[in-house]
């Protein structure tokens, strides 16, 4: 959660610091928010998977 967190808050809305600068950075954001997204995936199913 807080990776995902990171890229949109800090990296985006606040502009605290980017991943890369003085390149396009939208390909490293997309990485870095999708990647999130999968692992935050990943753990709800281990979740649920383990509670049966």
């Amino acid at each position: 959660m807080f990776q995902l967190y990171d890229g949109i808050i800090q990296h985006k809305l606040m502009g605290l610091h980017q991943i890369r600068y003085n390149v396009n950075i939208i390909p490293y954001d997309l990485v870095w928010n999708i990647s999130a997204i999968i692992m935050i995936v990943i753990g709800i199913v281990l979740l649920y998977r383990t509670q049966r």
